[in-house]
Order: structure tokens, then sequence, then C-alpha cells
């Protein structure tokens, strides 16, 4: 935690800092800490699709499938033109979107 928030302080909008400490507190099962720095990331860069995958994880997590859904359709939007997107995580959200009956974007 300590590495990414020094970075944050060069940097507020550095979205791999932003993501990280969301994945991090995500980890920890500390979700209310997660879910701004997730947030943040989507805002420093909206085109970072791994921080909509995550976010989209979490919101499941804690029953907000209607947010959840959109966060999915979102990073499929974006992972189709994303090589490093994995195709996993396109899986994963196609099937969410799947359960949520709303097409990718």
């Amino acid at each position: 935690l300590a590495a990414f928030n020094e970075a944050l302080k060069i940097n507020p909008d550095y979205v791999l800092s932003l993501h990280g400490l969301g994945s991090t507190y995500a980890e920890m099962k500390r979700d209310p800490e997660a879910a701004p720095f997730y947030e943040r990331a989507i805002q420093a860069d909206p085109s970072y699709a791994p921080a909509y995958f995550n976010f989209a994880l979490l919101l499941e997590r804690s029953n907000q499938q209607d947010k959840a859904c959109d966060m999915f359709a979102k990073f499929l939007k974006l992972a189709g033109s994303d090589p490093a997107a994995v195709t996993a995580q396109r899986k994963k959200a196609n099937a969410a979107l799947q359960r949520c009956k709303k097409p990718a974007q």
C-alpha cells in the first residue's frame, strides 16, 4: 500500500496506483475502501479496461448487480481493442452479462 500511496503523492491520477490500491483493498476484503480507488482509476483513465473488470467483481460481490453489469459491459467494450485483456476475464464478463440479461455494448 505504501508504494501506491507514494506514487499518488507524485501523481494523484496515476491509474496503475489507483487500480493497485483498489485491487489490494479488494483482496483484503475491504470493499468500502476499494471502491473509491476503482472509481478514481476509471475517472483518471476511462480507457483502462482492468479497472472496469475488477470494479465489476467488487460490485458483484457487494450485491450491486446493476452497477456490476454496467461495469462488465464497459469492460467488454474496451477489452475488444485491448490486447492485454485476458481471455478468462472476457469469458467471466460475458457470463456475468448473461446473468444480467444485458448484451455487451
